[in-house]
């Protein structure tokens, strides 16, 4: 067995900076550790900044719905373009209870058995 004397080739310092610079190369390749707390945090970060831009959005969405669905608005658009449209009011005999609707259609069923889904004989399903 040979003696060979231990030397400490760096120093903390030196063992921090090599790390950052590997976790600043492995980020900027698209590698993350997941049980990295500071990966983690990171990721959170930006699932958070992702979550207020997102809320940011809704917000601004809201009140473009909110004009959108003006009555005066819709009443002035209903006008412009009446004779495109051929919009006409609303009659009350087209008012109706839910029990006063037509039954929902009814679809064929696909079989799928076949490479161009033959249909099933005398199934049907309802279409809702």
């Amino acid at each position: 067995r040979r003696n060979v004397p231990e030397y400490e080739l760096l120093d903390e310092a030196g063992l921090a900076i090599i790390e950052a610079n590997a976790d600043t190369i492995l980020e900027e390749i698209g590698i993350e550790f997941r049980d990295d707390a500071e990966a983690l945090e990171n990721q959170l970060f930006a699932v958070e900044r992702q979550i207020k831009s997102e809320k940011e959005a809704m917000t601004i969405l809201s009140a473009d719905l909110t004009l959108l669905v003006q009555p005066s608005r819709l009443q002035r658009l209903a006008e412009a373009y009446q004779a495109e449209l051929q919009l006409e009011p609303l009659k009350p005999e087209q008012i109706v209870e839910p029990d006063g609707l037509p039954a929902p259609a009814v679809a064929p069923v696909l079989d799928g058995a076949g490479d161009n889904d033959e249909l099933a004989s005398n199934t049907t399903a309802m279409v809702r």
